[in-house]
């Protein structure tokens, strides 16, 4: 179940992807700082800014909107990529402008991905958590994972790359991957000390090899000692927003987990502040650890939002990738843009049996379920 609130007034669901990425739309000022490399779009009416993880591909498909990438500088982790690169469930941060009279469909001009966390699991899933580089990571329906059946291979030292939204002191992960070779450890968190320690500390590891400020939200990425216990650092990135990016001010679309309670029309969304009481009926009912999707002006580091997404929803998110088969062994087993797909059950578009074989251009929409996405509609694209 979905409620969606435009100025506090709830709507069908049906109306809701078209309404969030209509409210998006329009004048938008200043540049980006920090990590953010791309800006918010400048004045013109039709700039776009949306964070979240992704859920389609042929374009990049983020908040229902899908963003044409050929044009776009693309970073993963802060380094230049090709859009091939990219994968479901990834947390991306787009700035883009959207296509006349076209509220869903826009052309990004950046993208920005950052994962949350890597390197060896050191504590084994358990009631749907488990620890990596000091993070207490938790898992969902929604969870994807790829080169894992699930979290039962979240097992004590299996190697990892997590992406994933701030849920109050833990993170949901949106995505996890296995990773081969050297192991590289990566984590995100707030710069602090322990009393009674040297040094400055992150997710309590101690961080070696860099000077980092007190209280700054950062992800660090290095080489852990033989003991586990400090982290000697190769690359530092200062986080802000929603904890991928630093962003200036416009109109955006953010995506996340409440973690504070509202007070005086404001509460968190990750490190997102958001206000809604200039909403002509502010929503209510507000918790702490919904998920929510907002729409608003971001200006002096807060989000006044005009629309208000509750996802309630429980189960794998709905996904769609429109690509060549890259890979073919039958209809249960094939490959779309790196994804594993089966479509023996899916429903085939106009009735026509499709010639599926490597190169054929198709579009699935599905759900994943392991390491697959379970067709529903199937066609050539």
């Amino acid at each position: 179940m979905k409620r969606l609130w435009v100025s506090g007034a709830p709507i069908q669901r049906r109306h809701a992807l078209l309404l969030a990425a209509a409210g998006i739309t329009g004048c938008g000022g200043g540049s980006g700082s920090g990590t953010n490399f791309g800006g918010l779009p400048g004045t013109g009416g039709t700039g776009i800014y949306a964070a979240g993880p992704i859920s389609g591909f042929g374009s990049v498909i983020l908040k229902g909107i899908k963003f044409d990438d050929t044009q776009a500088a693309i970073k993963l982790d802060g380094q230049l990529v090709s859009s091939a690169t990219l994968g479901l469930g990834m947390i991306a941060s787009i700035v883009g402008e959207q296509i006349a009279g076209q509220p869903t469909l826009a052309t990004a001009s950046s993208i920005e991905v950052w994962s949350i966390a890597q390197g060896t699991v050191t504590q084994d899933a358990r009631a749907g958590a488990f620890t990596l580089a000091g993070m207490s990571i938790q898992t969902d329906p929604s969870t994807m994972y790829f080169g894992l059946s699930g979290s039962g291979d979240l097992t004590v030292g299996r190697s990892v790359k997590v992406w994933g939204l701030q849920a109050g002191t833990a993170w949901t992960a949106t995505r996890i991957e296995a990773t081969t070779g050297p192991v590289i450890t990566a984590t995100t968190g707030k710069v602090v000390q322990v009393q009674g320690e040297d040094g400055v500390y992150v997710n309590g590891l101690r961080i070696g090899g860099a000077s980092l400020t007190l209280g700054n939200w950062v992800r660090v990425q290095g080489v852990l000692s033989q003991d586990g216990e400090e982290l000697h650092v190769a690359r530092t990135d200062d986080l802000q927003g929603d904890g991928t990016t630093a962003v200036g001010s416009g109109l955006l679309e953010v995506e996340g987990y409440v973690t504070s309670a509202l007070s005086n029309g404001q509460f968190q969304l990750g490190q997102w502040r958001i206000d809604v009481s200039e909403m002509q009926d502010p929503p209510t009912g507000i918790a702490l650890g919904d998920r929510l999707e907002i729409s608003g002006n971001y200006a002096n580091g807060v989000l006044r939002a005009q629309t208000v997404l509750l996802d309630d929803d429980t189960g794998s998110k709905e996904v769609e990738i429109e690509a060549r088969v890259q890979s073919y062994t039958s209809r249960s087993d094939f490959m779309l843009r790196g994804q594993r797909c089966n479509a023996d059950n899916a429903a085939i578009a106009h009735g026509v049996s499709l010639p599926l074989r490597v190169d054929t251009k198709v579009k699935v929409v599905g759900r994943i379920v392991g390491e697959f996405v379970v067709v529903s509609q199937l066609e050539l694209a």
